[in-house]
């Protein structure tokens, strides 16, 4: 975190840090709403603050530190390098490299469920949503308009992950991993091309995670009649839901545990996101939780970019916004830095779009014309990207089979210069906490 300040203050491009860089998109308005309120709700407020104070400083940080296209797309690989380098260290276990002693744990209390002997790390289900979001990652940082080379490194990169995320076997983090991969790959793409991406993948990526182990209790009308871990998650899911309309504060954070135990004498986690948020921060906590969630999709689905790179910023993004959304519903991640991080990634990220949009800045100078094997790339439909059939190899012989999504030549930006909080967004995002209420409300009454 020291480190995370020094570099801000020494911050020089495009200009020195200033205290107004603070405040200076939805998103930082909303953080510190979120952390303020935290504070008021969980008396002594001042301890609370100074409790929690690095997560905002994590956000701060990020958001001030990442001011161009290279030291997001830098921070993005390495934020993979670490995923990558904790699945080296998963399956290690399973072939003898063991040096964080977990074998053990995952031969006695685990029954066979692959853990790592660190304290993040040391349940099946941490580990599993904890590297669902590197598949798209690495998709669109080695992958997407690679080399021949790059893509043959990552298919041969991909069991990796893969292994390591099928050892743990978490039915919750194979859901958000089909989740992530497939919102991640048809995300930007032709709106013909994402009906069909998604038809393919709903019939035959749910034939095959119901393959996958422990995953047969999931085709049951009631699961919860048939596994004691979706069962537990129902009777806290309950607790939450009673306690986010009796009390308007909410238990205050980090009580819920504390409290279900001393009220119903049975100790468990929230087993979600929402659950927690809603429950230790009520109403208020949420909705501004489920704020900063809303700003960071709509700053990503509204940018407009003029370059591979930052098309690939964007889509990894969404990769990253889409696990953690679905892991929100399944496992305790409110408070872990990666969320402050990844909120802060995409705030970085409008504010760059917005400075080469409002020519704040100067803009590197772009190709006149992007070509692809389909042809010269127009924007002729509402879609973000979409490239016409034209005179290339591909385009000759498919015709419109040869959709292949590229970057149009356009001027990056937010579209329509958005930064500021409009009555449309109050709107969404009260539409988006009673989406959130009623996927609550139907887990109880239906699991």
């Amino acid at each position: 975190m020291i480190w995370a300040v020094a570099a801000m203050v020494m911050r020089t491009s495009p200009r020195p840090v200033r205290l107004r860089d603070l405040f200076r998109t939805p998103h930082d308005y909303v953080m510190w709403a979120f952390f303020l309120w935290m504070a008021f709700a969980t008396p002594p407020m001042w301890d609370t603050f100074n409790a929690n104070k690095s997560f905002l400083v994590f956000y701060i940080a990020t958001v001030n530190i990442l001011t161009s296209r290279d030291r997001i797309e830098g921070f993005l690989w390495w934020w993979a390098a670490m995923i990558l380098f904790i699945c080296l260290l998963g399956v290690g276990v399973e072939f003898g490299f063991d040096p964080t002693n977990a074998r053990d744990i995952v031969e006695g209390q685990m029954k066979g469920r692959l853990v790592l002997g660190m304290s993040i790390f040391n349940n099946p289900n941490a580990l599993g949503h904890g590297i669902a979001p590197v598949i798209p990652m690495i998709y669109y940082l080695l992958f997407w308009r690679r080399s021949f080379a790059a893509r043959v490194f990552v298919l041969a990169l991909l069991p990796l992950p893969a292994f390591c995320l099928f050892l743990t076997e978490s039915k919750g983090a194979y859901v958000t991993s089909a989740f992530a991969l497939v919102g991640g790959l048809i995300f930007g793409r032709p709106r013909l091309v994402q009906i069909i991406m998604l038809v393919v993948a709903v019939n035959v990526g749910g034939a095959v995670l119901y393959r996958l182990p422990r995953m047969e209790v999931m085709r049951g009308g009631r699961a919860s009649a048939k596994e004691e871990g979706i069962a537990g998650r129902v009777f806290a899911f309950r607790y939450g839901w009673d306690v986010y309309h009796r009390d308007t504060k909410g238990l205050g954070k980090d009580n819920f545990m504390r409290s279900i135990q001393r009220e119903r004498k049975w100790g468990i986690s929230p087993h979600s996101v929402y659950v927690q948020v809603g429950a230790e921060l009520g109403a208020t906590g949420l909705f501004l939780y489920l704020g900063i969630l809303y700003f960071s999709m709509k700053s990503l689905c509204m940018a407009s970019c003029g370059s591979e790179q930052e098309e690939r910023i964007r889509r990894v993004l969404m990769g990253v916004f889409l696990a953690f959304c679905m892991s929100g519903w399944l496992i305790t991640f409110t408070y872990r830095a990666h969320f402050f991080f990844q909120a802060g990634v995409v705030a970085a990220f409008h504010r760059l779009l917005l400075r080469k949009g409002r020519d704040e800045t100067e803009i590197e100078p772009q190709p006149a014309g992007m070509l692809s094997l389909a042809g010269p790339c127009e924007p002729p439909s509402p879609s973000p990207l979409y490239c016409a059939p034209g005179r290339g190899l591909v385009g000759r012989r498919h015709g419109y089979l040869a959709m292949v999504t590229d970057v149009p030549s356009r001027m990056p930006g937010i579209r329509k210069d958005w930064n500021r909080l409009t009555v449309f967004d109050v709107v969404a995002m009260l539409a988006v906490n009673k989406a959130v209420l009623m996927v609550w409300s139907y887990i109880i009454t239906h699991m």
